[in-house]
């Protein structure tokens, strides 16, 4: 099974990941989307997004905490990718990528901050909790890219704590407006599949209908209310 993707990577700096402007996904990747579909993580029907937007699937990837070898997949394949970047820590954005990225730290002994969403009144008052140094490179996981506001937040904690972003690692690429928002601001994104090719996969597997299929494919294609 060949899947063409809406070419998610771009030439890379300072990852040393080759630039695609289409890329098949792998066997082993999508035995994976199978897999978030065994969960109940990608789920069909009618959902409303947190902009009001209207969807006719919901991809639910805090599950995968739930389910250990899942987790441990996603890990592996995410690592694949990242293993080829220059970074020093690992900052998830919160909640649902925090277990992915916590995952990776442990299993690959790579030190991870978090970026904490307000800064508490009391204790040490910490934006970032754990240890780095000023002018660290950090890479951020998340776990769906959609409109891409929660990326930027934390980025921009980051950024104003004196760490450096430029890559930014998701399991989920909506195409929708964060691609642009995170591209112009120069930062660089890689994400192990798009919602196209979950479409794809599913229903080359038998897993949905046409009917399905087609409804996602249309809200894809609308400008772009979606996720936005």
């Amino acid at each position: 099974m060949t899947i063409l993707s809406l070419g998610i990577f771009m030439n890379i700096t300072p990852c040393n990941i080759k630039s695609h402007a289409t890329f098949s996904l792998d066997s082993d990747t999508e035995q994976l989307i199978l897999a978030l579909h065994d969960i109940g993580s990608i789920m069909f029907g009618t959902f409303t997004f947190k902009s009001g937007i209207i969807s006719p699937i919901y991809v639910d990837l805090r599950k995968i905490m739930s389910h250990p070898q899942v987790l441990h997949e996603v890990e592996q394949q995410l690592w694949n990718q990242i293993k080829h970047c220059s970074f020093d820590v690992i900052c998830p954005v919160p909640m649902a990528a925090i277990p992915l990225a916590s995952s990776i730290a442990f299993n690959r002994t790579k030190p991870l901050i978090l970026a904490r969403p307000f800064v508490k009144d009391h204790g040490t008052k910490r934006a970032i909790e754990g240890i780095y140094n000023d002018g660290d490179t950090a890479i951020v996981i998340e776990d769906v890219i959609t409109s891409g506001q929660s990326i930027l937040e934390v980025i921009d904690n980051l950024e104003n704590n004196n760490l450096k972003v430029h890559d930014i690692f998701t399991l989920l690429n909506y195409q929708s407006s964060g691609n642009e928002k995170l591209a112009e601001r120069g930062y660089h994104l890689h994400s192990l599949f798009t919602i196209s090719q979950v479409i794809t996969v599913l229903e080359h597997a038998g897993r949905i209908t046409d009917e399905q299929a087609a409804d996602v494919r249309y809200f894809i294609e609308q400008p772009k209310q979606c996720c936005s």
